[in-house]
């Protein structure tokens, strides 16, 4: 790769960390999120300010409890076998899922109340 790429690369690197912002509670992304995943999945999520979550994907409904780790929203599946992670970047929370060996990108945006 050349230093013209490596620049590019950084730049990309730079700006979307850059515009990610910490969650520092969860009143911070409460509410109810809607969006798609980059397997092509709808999915809809939401937050309560207690951290209690309710999530609709295809493959059925769960409910539970997430954690912020170091500004990182964590949403976890209840068969233990994986769990969601977003950042924060106002209307949008950005992430991955990780479920069993399967990884995919994740986009939500905030749904009017």
């Amino acid at each position: 790769m050349n230093l013209r790429a490596l620049n590019c690369v950084a730049l990309v690197a730079l700006s979307s960390s850059a515009s990610a912002q910490t969650i520092a509670t969860f009143a911070d992304v409460a509410g109810k999120w809607s969006g798609i995943s980059s397997l092509g999945l709808k999915m809809e999520l939401e937050i309560a300010t207690n951290g209690q979550f309710r999530i609709n994907v295809p493959g059925g409904k769960d409910v539970g409890w997430s954690q912020l780790v170091g500004g990182v929203l964590i949403v976890p599946f209840s068969d233990k076998q994986g769990q969601y992670e977003f950042k924060w970047n106002g209307s949008v929370l950005e992430g991955q899922a990780y479920w069993r060996t399967i990884e995919t990108s994740v986009r939500l945006t905030k749904k009017a109340r």
